[in-house]
């Protein structure tokens, strides 16, 4: 046996303490293998002796055909009691020919755990995302709904102060109505029994400007008390739309951070 073959199996059990997770220990001279570590939970059936063709398609023969490191996954199965990771290293001596392979066969549960985890993780996230992107989506359509009906109550408010400017000149027709009268009804004292006629009417035209006037100060005051329910109206839209956009914000930010969290765990895989 060659002294490199014989200092790795001396070596084996230092090599399986300082592995970090439980591994079977393999040492293949050029033709068989020549020494068995099994580990606790890695514990394979392979016995001394046992050709490399025995390893049909698995890393012992792939080592020998390619004369180079090769690595493995293979899940648990009925050979296999726990997932686990082959690595086969070729060994060569001092005038670089191969002389045989070390394998060490590790588990895999908390790579495989990892991975499973990191898949749902990912599922999670995804599914988050998704969800934060229909609320943000949401969120936009009822800033761009306030957006109109801050747009109609600007109309309203034109068409309030086009009213005020209609009920202030009503209110100038009824002063000046109400002046004509009282100088018609002057006229027709002075005119005695021939201005009685007159006076009736005058009488009349001041009637109608004091009630035109009355009616169009309460229009008035109508329509200031529209007026100010109108403006708080604006101001609550306005707030909302303002909560929406950062709320909106807040989901990009969040859709963001998921989408960070599953490249993370994507590499995890």
């Amino acid at each position: 046996m060659h002294m490199i073959l014989e200092q790795y199996i001396s070596l084996a059990k230092g090599i399986q303490a300082l592995y970090p997770d439980d591994a079977h220990i393999a040492i293949f001279d050029s033709e068989k293998l020549i020494h068995s570590l099994p580990g606790t939970t890695v514990s394979l059936d392979l016995q001394v002796g046992m050709p490399i063709s025995a390893f049909k398609g698995l890393i012992p023969e792939k080592v020998m055909n390619t004369k180079s490191r090769q690595t493995e996954d293979l899940p648990a199965s009925a050979r296999l009691p726990v997932p686990v990771k082959s690595v086969g290293i070729p060994l060569f001596d001092e005038n670089e020919e191969m002389i045989g392979i070390v394998a060490i066969i590790s588990s895999a549960v908390q790579m495989y755990s990892l991975r499973d985890a990191s898949t749902k993780l990912i599922e999670l996230l995804s599914g988050m995302s998704e969800t934060t992107n229909q609320i943000s989506l949401g969120s936009n359509e009822i800033t761009q709904r306030l957006h109109e009906v801050s747009e109609s109550t600007q109309v309203v408010k034109k068409d309030i102060q086009q009213i005020q400017e209609t009920l202030l000149f009503v209110e100038e027709v009824a002063s000046q109505s109400n002046l004509l009268g009282l100088n018609a009804a002057i006229e027709a004292a002075r005119a005695g029994e021939q201005g009685r006629g007159f006076n009736i009417v005058a009488t009349e035209i001041r009637k109608m400007s004091d009630k035109s006037k009355e009616a169009a100060q309460t229009s008035k005051d109508q329509l200031e008390l529209i007026l100010k329910a109108y403006q708080g109206l604006n101001d609550a839209v306005q707030q909302i739309a303002a909560i929406t956009q950062e709320h909106s914000a807040g989901l990009e930010e969040l859709n963001s951070t998921f989408s960070h969290i599953e490249d993370i765990a994507s590499t995890l895989k």
